[in-house]
């Protein structure tokens, strides 16, 4: 018995979904003492500052809008004194949105190093980023100031997920099952298609090249 089927249109789609980005940079910017102390070498008096520090632009992206994924502050105190209060506040250069504040509770001691890592979900960065640095110390005895200096290093330490994202992302592989349903006017179980035509149409919508 001859059997004839009806045109049939079926439109599916997919979307990327979380885009992974992971950067290899770690952004390090110093902050030598003379920056915050004008006074020469010798007894250092305690004393107070508040000063902005910006980090090297970040190469591997210009814009993440974060939907889960952590960043990590690591500060290396070579001033040659105790930091007994410290804290950084990062801000995106770009959009002047400060992202958090990182407060070190007990302070960072003289060569010691401190580590934070604070979660960025929910929060957009772009490839500028700064940190208003205050601090203070008690003072310690300096005998010279061009070796004393703070750094400020911060990466990703893990894979971050964006929903959205201007960077160098890896490749993303998408797979998928898409039923299609002839319409219940046709009742055909199974057929050797006689002659007919197929066509399949695909639709990129991203900014991406797909192979």
């Amino acid at each position: 018995e001859n059997l004839e089927l009806a045109p049939l249109l079926e439109v599916f789609k997919d979307t990327i979904g979380e885009i992974p980005f992971t950067s290899v940079d770690t952004q390090r910017t110093d902050l030598f003492l003379s920056d915050i102390y004008p006074g020469p070498g010798g007894v250092v008096p305690p004393f107070s500052y508040r000063i902005d520090v910006n980090f090297p632009q970040l190469s591997d992206l210009q814009q993440l809008s974060i939907r889960r994924g952590i960043a990590r502050l690591r500060v290396e105190n070579h001033l040659g004194v105790d930091l007994d209060s410290f804290s950084v506040e990062l801000v995106d250069s770009v959009s002047g949105t400060p992202l958090t504040t990182i407060i070190f509770e007990s302070g960072i001691k003289k060569d010691s190093t401190k580590t934070r890592d604070f979660d960025l979900s929910n929060k957009s960065v772009s490839s500028k980023l700064s940190g208003n640095n205050k601090g203070h110390t008690p003072g310690d005895t300096v005998l010279t100031l061009a070796d004393k200096y703070i750094s400020f290093n911060l990466c990703f330490p893990d894979t971050v997920f964006a929903y959205s994202a201007t960077a160098k992302i890896p490749a993303i592989n998408l797979s998928r099952n898409q039923p299609i349903e002839l319409p219940t006017s046709n009742i055909i179980n199974s057929a050797q298609i006689k002659n007919g035509n197929l066509y399949l149409q695909i639709n990129n919508r991203t900014n991406l090249p797909a192979n």
